[in-house]
């Protein structure tokens, strides 16, 4: 009697272990990325005192961080778990210091949320984000409630891996701003490889370039905490106003969708090159400079000068500066394409 009762939850066991290893069999490794990026997300949210894990360890590589084989992402997950256990009592300490940090709660309704997850699941599958959907917000800051659009952004999957502290395109309406900025990226301080790019962009700023403004803030999505967050100010005139340039057009050269191109050509023909990236010219704001007959001969001036590889077009000394800078840094990938914006000075 008793071997009868025992049988059922023998084969019970066997069946449901059977279960779990072929339920773990079939996910595939881009979900299982994403998973572990989850919990380290997750983790991070809970604000230990460092932006992620990595920059607990001396990487091997700083200018591209994430592991390229099984073996280094092991390795990596090893190392990144030991020092947050050693850095434990450094972490106790920070959580006892009274840290004044703004607070900024942004609530999306559950049909609009439910687009940007779908555009997050787009991305995942291309492993490229392509023209994701806009959709309608509300922040909350200081007491005061703002409306706003946001999307998903970031064209790599280290904006957007994990469903935790995505990086979202925000852009408030009508004339206010928030922290001084009207458009904006919230992201992971590690998107910006914190205090790496922050700190590269500040001495730029002080040699006389433009750059980019970072501010930090703890970020609640529809009452979840995401943690500690960095806020990119977004090119705009106000943007320009606060590093004393005149309003002019700010154009990207090369296309972001490049990556896309190799993806689908690359079952076919190999990696193959289907658009030529120095062919694009990306308007900042576009919509609203081609109203004004002034702007769009401006934007004719640049693609002309720009397509025929005139010199005259380019100011030497801040491209020397920039050089110079990324040099120094040990880092030319700021002046690539796809990071290097350039604003028309009208004088």
């Amino acid at each position: 009697m008793i071997l009868k009762l025992k049988k059922p939850t023998l084969f019970f066991s066997l069946g449901l272990s059977l279960l779990l290893a072929l339920s773990f069999l079939a996910i595939d490794k881009t979900t299982l990325s994403s998973l572990d990026d989850d919990v380290i997300q997750f983790f991070v949210s809970m604000d230990f005192g460092f932006s992620h894990p990595e920059n607990l360890i001396e990487l091997r590589n700083k200018e591209y961080p994430y592991p390229s084989s099984s073996t280094e992402l092991s390795s990596n997950r090893i190392q990144k778990i030991l020092a947050v256990l050693s850095s434990t009592p450094r972490i106790l300490k920070y959580k006892f210091r009274d840290l004044s940090m703004e607070r900024i709660d942004i609530n999306v309704p559950f049909l609009e949320y439910r687009q940007i997850m779908l555009d997050r699941e787009d991305a995942l599958r291309m492993n490229l984000n392509v023209d994701p959907s806009f959709v309608n917000a509300r922040l909350l800051y200081r007491g005061e409630s703002y409306r706003a659009k946001l999307r998903l952004k970031g064209a790599t999957e280290h904006h957007w891996r994990s469903q935790y502290r995505m990086s979202f395109r925000v852009e408030l309406k009508g004339n206010n701003t928030i922290l001084g900025f009207k458009k904006f990226t919230i992201q992971k301080p590690a998107t910006r490889q914190f205090p790496y790019d922050y700190s590269f962009q500040s001495i730029l700023q002080n040699i006389g370039n433009l750059a980019a403004i970072h501010k930090f803030a703890r970020i609640y999505v529809n009452g979840t905490n995401w943690g500690i967050m960095n806020i990119e100010e977004h090119m705009s005139k106000e943007f320009l106003e606060k590093q004393k340039r005149k309003e002019s057009l700010i154009v990207h050269f090369g296309n972001e969708k490049k990556k896309k191109y190799y993806q689908i050509s690359e079952n076919i023909f190999g990696r193959y090159l289907i658009s030529e990236p120095s062919l694009h010219i990306n308007l900042y704001n576009g919509k609203k400079y081609m109203e004004e007959e002034y702007y769009r001969k401006v934007f004719t001036y640049i693609s002309k000068k720009h397509l025929t590889y005139s010199q005259d077009l380019y100011d030497i000394d801040s491209f020397i500066r920039s050089y110079l800078m990324a040099t120094i840094w040990g880092s030319h990938r700021p002046l690539s394409n796809l990071n290097s914006r350039y604003y028309f000075n009208p004088y």
